[in-house]
Order: structure tokens, then sequence, then C-alpha cells
């Protein structure tokens, strides 16, 4: 499994904080359950389009900036 990101541990505060179940939100940013479950375990960024559907429905607590890895994090495949 890979690091949760900025914008994985923030879409997991604001569910918990508004008490929005996953399957709720999923329907409300028109994806399927299991793109939320990948997206708040860091499988997956969404791409531009959704992380515009995911700024809109938390109120912009959670920016599309927020699923970008910035270029001085360590990459997950680099020789420790």
């Amino acid at each position: 499994m890979r690091r949760m990101n900025v914008g994985s541990r923030k879409l997991s505060a604001w569910l918990e904080r508004e008490g929005v179940k996953m399957y709720v939100f999923a329907a409300r940013v028109r994806v399927g359950p299991s793109t939320i479950t990948r997206l708040l375990k860091g499988d997956r960024r969404p791409g531009l389009e959704l992380a515009g559907r995911i700024f809109a429905e938390t109120g912009g607590d959670v920016t599309q900036n927020d699923w970008i890895i910035p270029i001085n994090e360590p990459s997950e495949n680099a020789a420790a």
C-alpha cells in the first residue's frame, strides 16, 4: 500500500468530520465507492475533473493541489 498523500488525509478527515459515508460521497462526486476507497488508501489520485468535483463537494476543504505529490517528496521507488 502506498503512503497517504495530503488529499487522502484531508478527504478522510472531511468525511469523518462531516459524518458522510464513503458510498454517499462517491455518488455525490459521480464515481463508484471503490474509487473513493482507492483515493483514501493513496492507491490512486483523482484526475483533474474528479479533483474539481471533490473540491466542490467538500466546499473547498480538499483542493486539487492537495493531490499533487511535491517534487521534493522521496519517491517510493527511490533507492534507500
